[in-house]
């Protein structure tokens, strides 16, 4: 290094800005990780919404059309359906970043899947929503 010369970044810094700000650019990441977010946003408020309305009784966790409700158990179980997809989007948020340059069908592919378990999430909750 030339003394006075000034300092250039490193190729992954470059890598990294480059994957920033083509990622969050594209209209197909950006409304799928919207819509993705906005559901699990839905998902906190609902589990918040089922956790108050209990307070402290135990609530239905299964239903069977057969057998009537078979397990009770306590609000907090169902803390741990949001906290699912929080990982769920983390992971598939990571991994479909890192492979948007290389394997761009590969990352769409997970976002969609992290929009889709978010659904599945969400209707869950709801349902325990209803029969509660």
């Amino acid at each position: 290094m030339i003394p006075g010369e000034p300092l250039q970044q490193s190729n992954y810094q470059t890598l990294k800005n480059l994957i920033r700000k083509v990622f969050f650019k594209n209209k197909a990441v950006g409304m799928l990780l919207g819509a993705t977010l906005g559901i699990h946003i839905l998902l906190w408020v609902l589990f918040l919404v089922i956790h108050i309305k209990a307070r402290g009784l135990p609530v239905i966790l299964h239903y069977s059309i057969f057998r009537g409700v078979d397990l009770l158990g306590a609000s907090k179980t169902f803390f741990l359906l949001p906290l699912g997809g929080s990982i769920i989007i983390a992971i598939n948020f990571s991994v479909a970043k890192i492979l948007y340059n290389t394997l761009r069908s590969a990352s769409y592919l997970l976002l969609g899947t992290a929009f889709i378990s978010q659904l599945i999430i969400l209707l869950t909750l709801v349902t325990f929503f209803v029969i509660n």
